[in-house]
């Protein structure tokens, strides 16, 4: 998108270009600078062109060379200064240097002030995250963030006892502050406690000069400690936290290196404003893009609103959080649905989806998100507070899990029959399976509803257990005795029978009482009279209401979560059920279908509010040969490898992303798209500290990638060297699979009986060579890179 950035200078308002004349003019008219003083200082801006300034004698020579058809300099603009020295200045001005000039010209006293764009996606971001409604999590971050911050600016750098334990605490130890958290990489107990005499020391270094200098010197002594046993791993995000509380001016709260690359990659991918450059350690790369946002027209707002929507833009621009500002993602044209295709299906959730790709693509993942966002479609958060819903969910039953293998049955899913014994005797009940269990509890459409039965329900068989027998009427008056042996049922005695003759009693089940309860004038509930007044008794003695149907604004919605649904015979398990689960055939809808279940005999239907959703593996089994009957009555969404969660991550010299790429490029061309390798693979690689990256690529390709590529290729080694770029690669001791050439000939290996000439002369051989694991150039290779 066009820039259309506007600068306040000496009373004018001004575009860029417009903007460096004034600058330009002001300084050689007012504080009496020379062509020559301004050329020197004016040295370190690139432009095509040559230069900021050129003297007009020159411009005048280049014009009988070469026309300036595009305008390149003020021609008509031309300024005088006091040696008589005449120039023009450039009109070149893109927004990175005209960022610089703005720093440059306010050095000598300039009061420059931006304008913000309010057409630019970043003004449209920033004013849907000020404007809110803000979450309370985030006004509390924002608070705290303030707190920690103000407070260590007003101590006194060489007064203050940095030793003092709640401040080693709360700036160094704690995995939580008002700055960010470190969880999971903050200090252990014995780590905090070898390293607290060192500490006061670091702090009022860092506190003195929070510069890149600084934070370079204590990495170095992070690594002595690390030598010295002190450090288990060198903990970057504690060290680069004290840097944030210590110049939240220069700093913003990202504080993995890695995520500052990839912010950058996508910053300059989308194009939200000026190119960073991605040099540098984390300080450097940390302040050019909050002096980069800065400049953007946001001086002026809160400092700690800022950075932490700096944050918050981190989180949006790399896809961790789906549209964090509700205003929709971002390209270099405007606005797009997502930036993500393999993410593009989840944005509106059907009642029946499925989630497919190659190994590795995040379909699991992206389970979890899904399952939430449909159970839960008012919640947001982070990833840490999703989970978190999530497992609250599926502890309240409105998410379940089950993945599918080739033994999976109907009597596991639907409903079957299930043994039990009791003194010997062999019974049979039906048992609901989970996609029964969740229909039912769907049906009722809201936990709430059925918790307080399911609570007196639990506190009945606890006063069970204590007693043998426990006495209740029927509402005829027939006294019965009431027993719980565990599984699903409870067994009646009456009274006027001898309890011999009965043997394990009348079985009532659970599943029944709340059947009844839903709907008193059901006909599928056997013993009947026993289960009514079982029911009666709970609702009176554990004060459970009368049931109330929730209406369709206060139903819940309910998720069934089937992984790896291609590896289940679906005929087998879903049987009827096939049709039931389609949309139009749903409880509530016009066409909607109810059948009669063939073990119990009971009416049942799918209700509207269960959702499923199913992952499924394309290297395992192809999409093409998934039974038809299910892809009719699914959504299919796409996961492919994301290559943009791993921008910016380098290890042995080689940008994962690039590496990654260049491997599912060739398994395409040699198999196809759907044996691809994910970026799953390799984002423990990505999450590694700095020290340990290589440490986790080696394993990776040694216990993820060259195994699955012998499954691809059916230990087509040839193949597989093609896709690591083996065979481009003129030292052997790169190459992770070498060939070896067996000379000797089939009479050497068989006798000389052996006459199938076919087989003599040269034969290659393959062997895997551990030793190339370690080396970098090894993965350079893949890319063409090394020797």
């Amino acid at each position: 998108m066009p820039d259309k950035t506007q600068y306040e200078f000496n009373g004018k308002t001004l575009g860029k270009g417009p903007l460096a004349l004034a600058v330009i003019k002001y300084l050689v008219e007012e504080q009496e600078h020379s062509f020559e003083e301004l050329n020197k200082l004016l040295d370190g801006f690139k432009f095509r062109s040559g230069g900021v300034l050129l003297d007009a004698q020159e411009y005048l020579n280049r014009l009988t060379v070469k026309p300036d058809t595009k305008n390149r300099f003020f021609k008509d603009d031309s300024i005088t200064d006091k040696k008589g020295q005449e120039f023009l200045v450039s009109s070149q001005w893109g927004l990175g240097n005209i960022d610089k000039l703005v720093v440059w010209g306010r050095n000598f006293g300039l009061e420059i002030k931006i304008l913000v764009d309010e057409s630019s996606i970043l003004f449209k971001k920033f004013s849907a995250y000020k404007q809110g409604p803000m979450p309370p999590w985030i006004t509390t971050w924002i608070n705290s963030y303030n707190d920690l911050c103000t407070y260590i600016k007003s101590i006194d750098p060489d007064a203050f006892d940095y030793s003092e334990q709640s401040f080693l605490e709360r700036y160094w130890r704690d995995a939580s502050n008002g700055i960010s958290s470190v969880k999971p990489g903050f200090l252990s107990n014995d780590e905090f406690s070898a390293l607290k005499s060192e500490f006061p020391d670091i702090s009022k270094k860092i506190l003195q000069d929070p510069s890149s200098e600084t934070l370079d010197n204590v990495i170095a002594w992070a690594k002595q400690a690390k030598q010295s046993g002190k450090f288990n791993t060198i903990k970057y995000g504690v060290i680069h936290r004290f840097f944030c509380a210590c110049a939240p001016q220069q700093y913003c709260s990202i504080l993995n290196l890695d995520h500052l690359k990839a912010f950058i990659h996508k910053w300059n991918e989308q194009k939200l404003g000026p190119k960073i450059e991605p040099k540098g350690n984390w300080a450097d790369l940390n302040q050019s893009i909050v002096q980069t946002i800065k400049l953007r027209g946001f001086e002026d707002e809160d400092l700690y609103l800022l950075n932490t929507f700096i944050y918050r833009l981190k989180e949006d621009i790399l896809g961790e959080i789906d549209d964090v500002f509700g205003i929709g993602s971002v390209n270099a044209d405007g606005y797009n649905s997502t930036q993500n295709r393999s993410l593009e299906g989840l944005e509106t959730i059907s009642l029946n989806t499925i989630l497919y790709g190659p190994p590795g693509t995040g379909k699991t993942y992206h389970t979890v998100d899904m399952a939430v966002r449909t159970a839960d479609p008012d919640f947001s958060g982070n990833r840490e507070q999703i989970k978190k819903r999530y497992d609250e969910l599926v502890l309240e039953k409105r998410i379940r899990f089950v993945t599918f293998h080739q033994s999976f049955s109907y009597e596991e899913f639907i409903e079957g029959l299930k043994a039990s014994t009791d003194s010997g005797s062999i019974s049979y009940q039906v048992e609901p399976g989970i996609f029964k269990k969740l229909c039912n509890d769907a049906a009722v459409g809201s936990t709430k509803v059925t918790n307080s039965l399911n609570l007196a329900i639990e506190s009945f068989k606890s006063t069970l257990d204590e007693k043998e027998t426990f006495a209740l009427k029927t509402l005829k008056g027939k006294p019965f005795n009431i027993e719980y042996h565990g599984n699903s049922t409870f067994r009646i005695f009456p009274s006027n029978s001898k309890h011999d003759d009965l043997g394990r009693g009348y079985p009532v089940s659970i599943e029944h009482i709340h059947e009844l309860y839903r709907n008193p004038e059901t006909d599928i509930v056997y013993n009947r009279s026993y289960a009514k007044s079982i029911l009666l008794y709970l609702k009176s003695k554990y004060d459970v209401k009368d049931f109330v149907h929730p209406t369709t604004h206060t139903q819940e919605n309910y998720v069934l979560i089937i992984d790896e649904i291609n590896r289940g015979n679906i005929s087998k398990i879903f049987g009827e059920l096939i049709t039931l689960i389609e949309p139009s055939k749903r409880a509530g809808q016009p066409e909607s279908l109810t059948i009669r279940l063939p073990y119990s005999n009971e009416p049942f239907s799918v209700p509207n509010n269960l959702h499923i959703i199913g992952t499924m593996n394309t290297a395992d089994r192809s999409l093409a040969m998934m039974d038809t009957a299910l892809r009719r009555r699914f959504d299919f969404v796409e996961m492919m490898p994301d290559y943009g969660v791993l921008n910016g991550t380098e290890v042995c010299g080689v940008d994962l992303a690039e590496l990654l790429k260049s491997m599912n490029d060739r398994i395409e061309y040699l198999y196809d798209r759907e044996h691809m390798l994910g970026h799953a693979f390799f984002i423990p690689v990505k999450e590694a500290a700095l020290e340990h990256k290589q440490e986790e690529l080696i394993s990776v390709f040694k216990n993820k990638v060259i195994p699955l590529l012998e499954e691809y290729f059916y230990e087509d080694w040839a193949k597989i060297r093609l896709v690591l770029g083996d065979n481009q690669k003129n030292d052997t001791d790169h190459q992770f699979v070498t060939e070896v050439t067996d000379a000797r000939g089939a009479k050497a290996l068989f006798g000389n009986a052996y006459e199938d000439n076919q087989y003599e002369g040269e034969t290659k051989r393959y062997q895997l060579n551990e030793d190339a694991f370690a080396e970098p150039e090894s993965y350079l290779g893949i890319l063409g890179k090394s020797n």
